[in-house]
């Protein structure tokens, strides 16, 4: 059953910023939506001796039950930065579960609602801006009403995490094909199109190849057949139809938050020869994958905010890999 759970995530080692922005990156692999506040400067709490810290808050729609979201972010937490080293001190990243739909749970590792959340400044300032008529399922208490109890005025706003996080390499998360396989039953089962031709394609189809958390969708349309009626069905599903991703090929896009890019070609044509040809060779060839992911970031270090700039930078590489593997 889907359940609308908060998080609350704070870090205060490192790129702040970032380390949050990578945490709700991999959030939304994992979770059916996601919408995140902005961030928010504190001081520590608890161990006072220690940097000061970013706060912020997502509500997520999740298939997940709570134990199973707690594991999920634990793996988040370990991917971006391990293990905090003690109770209440310095950490790269970390993500507490405040809310789980009206789940009331109080055992040894896992207590919901969070025990103090309720209690601290720095999570209700966050939480109140995504959900301030948030209702504490024990108390009955607002977030906005017990944010406006203990206000102190010290919350400084830090602006957003990347709004743009398509646009950063993270490494690879097992999470990606799985999300794949999520969305082609998704889209299989508006009965116009068999799961044979749609395909799992780019970098996140290639384990453990880094890459942008996206993942890419092909959808194979036999020849001679309009896809006027795909189209109408993928946005009653939640795409937006953004023109082309390359002459002839019709692109649409998963929208709040980006999550999918769905590609309409010709069913066996070129471009899904080619793209199943460079996936196929990177699979096979784990070096070239390794130096595919170096020219990326290397790219990316330098167009981050132009995509059409980054995408012709790595488009030599793929020319070259296409040559050999033909």
């Amino acid at each position: 059953m889907l359940a609308e759970a908060y998080l609350g995530l704070g870090s205060n080692l490192g790129d702040r910023a970032a380390n949050i922005s990578q945490g709700l990156d991999m959030l939304r692999a994992a979770s059916k939506h996601v919408v995140a506040s902005g961030l928010y400067e504190s001081s520590a709490a608890g161990f006072e001796d220690q940097p000061r810290f970013l706060n912020a808050a997502c509500r997520v729609w999740t298939l997940l039950d709570p134990f199973e979201l707690m594991a999920e972010i634990h793996r988040v937490q370990t991917t971006v930065s391990g293990n905090r080293p003690f109770l209440n001190g310095p950490r790269t990243l970390d993500i507490d579960v405040l809310l789980h739909g009206g789940t009331v749970l109080d055992i040894p590792g896992l207590t919901v609602p969070h025990p103090r959340m309720m209690m601290r400044e720095f999570v209700l300032t966050p939480l109140a801006e995504i959900a301030p008529g948030l209702a504490h399922p024990l108390t009955g208490e607002t977030v906005g009403s017990a944010l406006r109890r203990l206000s102190t005025g010290s919350m400084r706003w830090m602006g957003r995490a990347a709004v743009s996080p398509s646009y950063r390499i993270v490494p690879y998360d097992p999470a990606w094909p799985i999300a794949f396989e999520e969305e082609r039953r998704l889209i299989v089962s508006m009965g116009l199109v068999d799961e044979g031709r749609v395909v799992h394609i780019g970098s996140t189809s290639v384990p453990g190849l880094g890459a942008k958390p996206t993942v890419d969708i092909m959808l194979g349309v036999p020849f001679g057949e309009t896809c006027h009626d795909l189209v109408d069905g993928l946005e009653r599903i939640g795409y937006e139809h953004r023109g082309e991703s390359a002459p002839g090929i019709a692109y649409l896009r998963k929208t709040d938050p980006r999550r999918y890019n769905l590609h309409l070609c010709e069913y066996g044509g070129e471009f899904w020869v080619d793209q199943l040809l460079f996936q196929d060779h990177l699979r096979a060839h784990t070096e070239v994958a390794v130096e595919y992911e170096r020219v990326k970031r290397d790219v990316m270090s330098r167009y981050a905010h132009s995509p059409s700039s980054y995408n012709d930078g790595k488009a030599g590489f793929i020319r070259s890999v296409l040559e050999k593997a033909r």
